[in-house]
């Protein structure tokens, strides 16, 4: 014997729905609160768009392998480090013990890429390679 799956018709209801009704939970919060909420974090997603919108462009010039291609990307993106920072000012994240050790050992292997060119064959493939190296650090 199957179960009958329609809900029970109540007498003198004037409509009748076939299935299942369905309740819809209300949202959590307003819309007006949601927007927001979207609002005020938009100022520390930008930079990110930002930068997916520049790898983008990267991807389509060769994967941005080319020094007159990335070294504006470069700027552009200390550019954008550098104005996060200043316009976030105090409601920046605070980063974990760990995450600021990691930092810190990049940079300090950015600084060794720059240290490393008194003594390379050939200085300016080394400059080169420094450059790039600081950009993935502000990346």
């Amino acid at each position: 014997m199957t179960p009958d799956l329609q809900p029970p018709v109540q007498e003198g209801s004037s409509s009748f729905a076939p299935g299942p009704s369905l309740q819809f939970a209300a949202p959590a919060r307003p819309r007006a609160a949601w927007r927001q909420e979207l609002v005020q974090s938009l100022p520390a997603a930008l930079p990110g768009l930002l930068a997916v919108g520049l790898f983008l462009v990267w991807a389509v010039h060769d994967g941005g392998y080319d020094e007159d291609t990335w070294y504006w990307g470069a700027l552009a993106m200390l550019a954008l480090t550098t104005g996060s920072w200043v316009a976030l000012g105090t409601r920046r994240r605070r980063l974990s013990r760990p995450q600021t050790l990691a930092i810190a050992l990049f940079a300090a292997y950015v600084g060794w890429s720059y240290l490393s060119i008194t003594w390379a064959a050939n200085a300016g493939l080394a400059w080169e390679g420094s450059n790039r190296a600081l950009l993935y650090l502000l990346t």
